[in-house]
């Protein structure tokens, strides 16, 4: 009701990240924007999707990122008081953002993830869970091979069927655990193990199965990251 529409040239820079004062969250309406991260592009968003509002749900309230217009934009304006008001009245819906900007932007961070879209972060966010795990067996969390894990913090090592001592793989902060990364799609690994205790974030619910089956586009950036760690395996074994 209290929102406005603004035109914006190419190259416009909407947001700064850092900066903490903020006046409004933003739709797309027309138009594709680029997202920057510490001057890395991190996502483009296209019409539908939205910006902004991570700055309404930190403590800082400071901007996390810099839009800027890659094409001519037609945006849909929220005021900050429209917004605080529509966060603080609804509990639910906050802690529902709050979940999807917390672990979208880890995502963000992850190879395999990285370029997708942020329509597809944020569905696969909102079905995500975070889970924290002591150091043992994470094989009550592997389905039939399927699982899917980003690391948050700590170490897990897997081990898969014929694996010498020296192959035994172990993953880190912001490593992605699952199927064509850490063990073949086809197989089941022997051994899943947190080596300490470790945040994780799991993605068996957060519809990732069904967008592999239905997105090219997944797939190819999964198959590259599946790539880039068996290279970089391969490499660590002829040294």
């Amino acid at each position: 009701r209290n929102a406005t529409i603004r035109h914006l040239p190419v190259g416009s820079v909407i947001t700064a990240q850092g900066e903490s004062i903020y006046t409004h969250a933003f739709i797309i309406s027309h138009g594709r924007c680029s997202v920057r991260y510490e001057g890395i592009q991190s996502a483009t968003l296209v019409e539908g999707e939205y910006f902004g509002e991570s700055a309404f749900l930190s403590s800082d309230g400071v901007r996390v990122a810099d839009v800027r217009a890659e094409t001519p934009v037609r945006l849909v304006c929220i005021p900050a008081d429209t917004m605080r008001r529509i966060i603080s009245d609804d509990r639910q819906l906050r802690n529902r953002l709050l979940k999807i900007v917390r672990i979208r932007t880890e995502l963000q961070a992850c190879a395999p993830f990285a370029e997708l879209p942020v329509r597809v972060l944020n569905i696969m966010s909102a079905h995500a869970e975070e889970i924290s795990v002591e150091a043992g067996s994470l094989e009550s969390y592997i389905d039939n091979g399927q699982a899917w894990f980003v690391i948050l913090d700590g170490t897990v090592e897997i081990e898969n069927p014929g694996d010498e001592a020296e192959d035994v793989r172990r993953y880190g902060k912001h490593e992605v655990v699952g199927p064509q990364i850490s063990w073949p799609a086809d197989s089941v690994p022997v051994r899943v193990e947190a080596m300490t205790p470790v945040k994780l974030v799991n993605l068996a619910g957060s519809m990732l199965p069904r967008l592999l089956a239905r997105s090219p586009h997944i797939r190819h950036y999964l198959a590259l990251a599946g790539d880039t760690y068996a290279a970089h395996d391969e490499r660590a074994r002829l040294k």
